[in-house]
């Protein structure tokens, strides 16, 4: 027969395991098949020792063992003391399979201890939304697996030390710089860091004007160098910025890109206006808010 040879490891794995756990939790630790690690358990001719009273897994000390109807047949139940002093019941075979490890209890425990390891700074200020921008802007700056790093930590930008290791620090300074709800987190420089210095608290709109498509790709018309930002306020323009963009990436005549009114008719429709929409989203995602608006 096919497949990856047993080795002596593994068979022992069984051997130990194999009385009391289930084979499907031996199969996914091995990373075997289950049909393979049955076909192993018959092999070595290990037989299921059942639980008894008095036995004892993780937090649950087994008191009592009884029949009773369950669906459409009789299974056994367990009747335990919890580690923590409750008292419980639950089929024996889900404390044999490791999935009734305690009361409930430990389960609480657990994520007491996870909640203090996460509040281990002893800021109390996990739940406020200060938090959320803090952990998304280190993730964006050092996690390559998002789609937004490219645009962040992609390009070089990281967070300063001194926020990067210390929420509270953060925390503090947002509450001193204007920070407030429906306001989002803006470098100043956008091809700096997170840092005090260069960082603000701006509404979507200042934000969009800072954007680096935006802000920084400079057109010449009319004998003037300026940004399509700055364009977009000229007199002599009558489309938005990012009608703007979509014609230079169409290889318009940058003054006819600039002066031509936008012809969105009816919905014949829209093929125009959704075509400059998925446009905007691929290539400045960070004005197609403000452009959908206008």
């Amino acid at each position: 027969m096919g497949g990856k040879r047993w080795t002596n490891e593994e068979e022992d794995v069984v051997r130990m395991r194999g009385p009391l756990e289930s084979c499907e939790s031996i199969a996914k630790d091995l990373g075997r098949s289950l049909r393979s690690v049955q076909h192993k358990h018959e092999q070595l001719g290990i037989e299921k020792e059942g639980l008894k009273i008095g036995d004892t897994v993780e937090y649950i000390t087994i008191e009592d063992i009884k029949l009773e109807f369950y669906g459409k047949q009789n299974k056994r139940f367990a009747y335990y003391k919890c580690k923590c002093g409750n008292n419980g019941k639950c089929l024996l075979t889900i404390i044999m399979t490791g999935k009734q490890k305690s009361c409930g209890c430990l389960k609480a425990k657990l994520a007491s201890e996870r909640m203090k390891e996460y509040n281990k700074d002893g800021h109390g200020l996990s739940n406020h939304k200060l938090y959320y921008v803090w952990a998304t802007m280190k993730t964006r700056c050092s996690n390559p697996n998002i789609h937004y790093y490219k645009d962040y930590g992609g390009r070089g930008i990281t967070v300063c030390d001194e926020w990067k290791e210390d929420f509270k620090t953060f925390y503090d300074w947002s509450m001193e710089n204007g920070y407030k709800e429906g306001l989002s987190i803006d470098r100043v420089d956008n091809d700096g860091n997170y840092e005090p210095d260069n960082c603000r608290w701006a509404t979507s709109k200042e934000q969009a004007e800072n954007r680096r498509n935006s802000i920084k790709k400079e057109i010449t018309a009319f004998g003037e160098i300026k940004t399509v930002h700055e364009w977009s306020k000229d007199e002599r323009c009558a489309v938005s910025v990012g009608t703007i963009l979509y014609r230079i990436g169409a290889e318009w005549d940058i003054e006819r890109a600039i002066t031509q009114k936008s012809e969105r008719k009816t919905q014949r429709d829209g093929e125009y206006s959704l075509a400059l929409c998925r446009f905007i989203k691929k290539n400045y995602p960070d004005i197609l808010e403000d452009f959908k608006n206008q």
